[in-house]
């Protein structure tokens, strides 16, 4: 996770320094959590004003390659963009978070924790197990069940952390999001 942490480490503190809420998900946060496994970018969820976009992005492009007008394309369409860190050379997915539901839900939820047990030192926000497994589930019906990576990340997470879990939170979401067939099935299989 050094890496990862190093590349992320700036584009946290440039979001501290204008206040804004950067909250780390994806595959980054579903290793923390369960089963450790090498991905090819960081996703985070950072709710960017339009206002701020020109500033965020001149006090990003000394360590990241990034371009204001994708950048305020996406804070407009609530979508989202990517920088990449230089030195690095690790791409990392900002998503604009939803006005409301699930999306915002999720954000307002994140908790601080560190990428990596063995290193304390440097933490971030990452969004909760419970809203790392509904996203997965989300994103594992949205491609069409096909995606394993997508299917192993919330197994990983669920077999860790089953018994800490907060399942009426994820059930009443399933429900919403209309993934609850699959919260069924992934029980169904860490029982195993």
């Amino acid at each position: 996770m050094g890496e990862l942490t190093d590349a992320l480490a700036p584009l946290a503190d440039v979001c501290e320094q204008l206040g804004l809420r950067l909250q780390v998900g994806g595959s980054v946060a579903t290793s923390a959590y369960g089963v450790a496994r090498t991905t090819l970018d960081v996703d985070v969820v950072i709710d960017l004003p339009l206002a701020l976009a020109a500033r965020f992005v001149r006090a990003l492009e000394d360590e990241y390659l990034v371009e204001l007008e994708a950048v305020k394309d996406a804070v407009r369409r609530r979508a989202s963009f990517n920088v990449i860190h230089e030195r690095t050379v690790i791409k990392i997915d900002v998503f604009i978070p939803a006005a409301e539901g699930f999306g915002r839900e999720s954000f307002r939820r994140g908790i601080r924790d560190s990428l990596d047990p063995s290193d304390q030192a440097r933490t971030f926000v990452l969004a909760t197990p419970e809203d790392m497994i509904l996203h997965k589930l989300l994103w594992y019906e949205l491609g069409h069940r096909i995606a394993t990576r997508q299917w192993d990340d919330v197994v990983g997470v669920v077999a860790v952390n089953r018994a800490s879990l907060d399942w009426g939170h994820i059930e009443r979401w399933a429900r919403v999001l209309a993934v609850d067939d699959l919260v069924d099935e992934l029980l169904s299989t860490v029982a195993r």
